[in-house]
């Protein structure tokens, strides 16, 4: 083998297979339907993700790596922090500073993403008092958005120090969340890390997190490998992939009314010639864009 070779990022599965037991006994983590028929590699080079296999769902289109807990488990304890978040070395107060921000691309982009989502928010009347980020990283939107109450759930523990300095309550488990408790949750870019199996579980536990007026914002990347080419997008250490239609029915199966659905990127992905999945019904279930985002509350009484 030859040094110094650098080795392509594979972001496109290369084959989908029809899937057989038991996979094609369990229902969709998404949707709930049983139709869990196609199958494919994972779209990375990029180990543990390269060994495991994604399920697709052909009602919905959601793809999803199966019985992945244990392993993300470790990942996230052992690897994130060192593999995706190269800059948990610095400081707090230099971190959140505008010189840091202005000169990071990477900082400007994840608060520009923040700055979308609080106007998203605030044109649907949310209030920013309590305030719970979902897989909140070192704080970037309760830094932005100014919460009177900020709170965080972030299994990377090098996250902490900065959450730490933002004043922000930490909760270790999903059930340390209270319930009834937040004006504003937002999961933005989260959804997909979590095990496909606690998907439905973690939806519904925050979906009644929310107050009676609270309003939750789930951001997802355009997950559809089933009707479109992804390809160059790096794709690990995501477990989940969504397609429009599998965000929208994962939280309504879950009783979240949603109020907004759209998709917030610009460049259009490329479809498929020869989908396992085809989207149908709402606009929104076709979008070819990333940036997937819906803000839901909690089931309203009738008037």
């Amino acid at each position: 083998m030859l040094s110094g070779l650098k080795v392509q990022m594979k972001t496109e599965p290369n084959k989908f297979s029809t899937t057989g037991a038991p996979y094609n006994t369990r229902p969709c983590p998404a949707c709930g339907a049983m139709a869990l028929t196609h199958s494919s590699d994972y779209p990375s080079n990029v180990k543990p993700f390269s060994k495991r296999t994604i399920l697709y769902c052909t009602e919905c289109g959601l793809g999803h790596v199966p019985d992945a807990a244990e392993m993300l488990d470790a990942f996230y304890r052992e690897d994130y922090a060192r593999t995706n978040r190269k800059d948990r070395e610095i400081d707090p107060e230099t971190y959140f500073s505008e010189a840091h921000r202005e000169n990071s691309r990477m900082m400007h982009r994840y608060y520009a993403r923040a700055r979308g989502q609080i106007i998203r928010l605030r044109k649907h009347g949310a209030r920013f008092e309590h305030v719970l980020d979902f897989g909140s990283g070192p704080g970037y939107f309760l830094h932005l958005c100014e919460a009177t109450a900020p709170c965080a759930f972030e299994p990377d523990l090098a996250s902490a120090k900065y959450l730490d300095h933002l004043g922000a309550r930490q909760f270790a488990t999903l059930d340390d969340i209270p319930q009834d408790q937040f004006d504003v949750i937002v999961a933005s870019h989260s959804i997909e890390h979590l095990a496909a199996e606690e998907l439905t579980d973690t939806l519904s536990h925050l979906v009644g997190a929310l107050n009676a007026t609270g309003l939750m914002l789930i951001e997802v990347p355009q997950g559809g490998h089933s009707y479109l080419h992804l390809d160059g997008v790096r794709q690990d250490p995501h477990t989940l992939f969504f397609t429009p239609q599998a965000l929208v029915e994962a939280v309504k199966r879950v009783h979240g009314e949603i109020v907004f659905a759209g998709a917030v990127a610009k460049p259009e992905i490329p479809r498929r010639e020869t989908p396992i999945y085809t989207p149908e019904g709402a606009a929104f279930n076709k979008v070819n864009r990333g940036g997937l985002t819906v803000i839901c509350r909690r089931p309203q009484a009738p008037e």
